[in-house]
């Protein structure tokens, strides 16, 4: 165990010396949920500007500060879990 944290140190160092800053996430620090980050009402008007056509999904992503595949999980998980139960 202590030999895995030490070479993954190393990796990381190195990364370091090669100019790639390394990532909060790798060190064990995971950022805050969307929900304890920002107002419940922010993200539901961001949601309803995506579908009313208002804000791009870009934007929507860039000011919620979360990722194109996150936010589409967000929108539609749902959708996609109810139509694998419809086709099969």
């Amino acid at each position: 165990m202590c030999t895995i944290l030490l070479y993954h140190k190393i990796l990381l160092f190195r990364r370091c010396l090669l100019g790639y800053r390394s990532l909060r996430y790798e060190l064990g620090i995971r950022p805050l949920a969307l929900e304890d980050r920002l107002p419940r009402i922010f993200v539901e008007l961001s949601y309803q500007a995506l579908n009313q056509g208002l804000l791009s999904l870009r934007k929507v992503t860039e000011i919620l500060g979360i990722s194109d595949l996150e936010l589409e999980d967000r929108l539609y998980g749902e959708v996609a879990e109810d139509s694998e139960e419809v086709y099969a």
